[in-house]
């Protein structure tokens, strides 16, 4: 039983060319907060650079994790919104 549109592997495997920008914008601000937070250049890279350090990854994951949150609060509102807009009497 399918749920939804079946992507191939090669769908998969690469994303708009948006996407990958995206990535790249949140890998760079991935290096910014560690190197914010006392990390060397040495333990995030270089900007620009292809590869993803350790403490790179660490930030990047928290980004990825507040920005779900984010959408998870935006979802919960839109539908608790209608419930609050009409008080009970």
């Amino acid at each position: 039983m399918t749920l939804g549109p079946t992507k191939t592997k090669k769908d998969q495997n690469s994303g708009t060319v948006e996407d990958q920008r995206r990535f790249l914008t949140l890998l760079e601000d991935a290096r910014k907060e560690a190197l914010h937070c006392g990390a060397t250049v040495e333990e995030v890279g270089e900007p620009g650079s292809p590869g993803i350090a350790f403490w790179t990854f660490i930030h990047l994951m928290r980004l990825l994790q507040t920005q779900s949150l984010d959408r998870s609060s935006e979802r919960f509102w839109i539908f608790a919104a209608p419930h609050h807009a009409f008080p009970l009497r």
